[in-house]
């Protein structure tokens, strides 16, 4: 408590007031890594995006745009707001809104394989299963490094189903992964019979050499 008129009345159950001593953090959760140096780095204290959450009272906020709805949800990480907001800044993709994937991100990634999860798929009102829009997901790769650009190439030649599955692995015996080499995956939506788009960000993984 820097300022404190009521010293001795301002005291709360848990025993904080004028007479405890400040709060302390253990020299091993600093990230050495980080300091605050101006003007580029000005934040000794650094949030993961996916351990931000929206906890407003109301299950929603959004905004209407031609014939999509683009909201925030209660609960939602600000991982997968920061996603949509990258999707939506691409016209093409505010019309096929209903068909993107709004959180694509890296589960684990090993010399010989990428595991790859996503989620908050919007759910269609018409299905009698609660199921998404996006009826299957197929999961396209090239390298980053490409130079000329390298074209997507498909993984899994078996599309997966939106409504249950939500995690794939990618290993160096459907595609080549090359240890210390760079790899961009994205995530095309099947819908509505032969329709397919990308529908996510790229995500970009090294493959580690051990």
């Amino acid at each position: 408590m820097a300022h404190c008129n009521n010293c001795k009345t301002h005291i709360t159950p848990a025993g904080c007031g004028c007479n405890t001593g400040s709060l302390s953090i253990s020299p091993e959760y600093l990230n050495s890594a980080h300091h605050c140096d101006l003007p580029t780095d000005c934040c000794e204290d650094i949030q993961c995006l996916e351990c931000v959450t929206d906890c407003q009272l109301s299950n929603q906020y959004s905004v209407d745009y031609a014939n999509s709805t683009f909201s925030v949800f209660k609960g939602e990480s600000l991982d997968s707001i920061v996603q949509k907001l990258m999707l939506w800044s691409n016209p093409t993709n505010q019309a096929l809104w209903n068909y993107m994937v709004p959180l694509f991100y890296l589960k684990g990634v090993t010399s010989t394989s990428v595991t790859l999860r996503w989620g908050n798929l919007l759910i269609n009102p018409d299905s009698q299963d609660g199921n998404p829009y996006i009826e299957t997901i197929t999961v396209q790769y090239k390298n980053a490094e490409g130079d000329p650009p390298i074209d997507w190439t498909l993984v899994n030649a078996d599309p997966l189903d939106a409504a249950t599955v939500s995690e794939f692995t990618v290993t160096n015996v459907m595609v080549t992964l090359n240890p210390g080499s760079t790899y961009k995956f994205r995530l095309m939506a099947n819908y509505a019979g032969d329709n397919q788009d990308s529908a996510s960000v790229d995500l970009y993984v090294t493959i580690p050499t051990e």
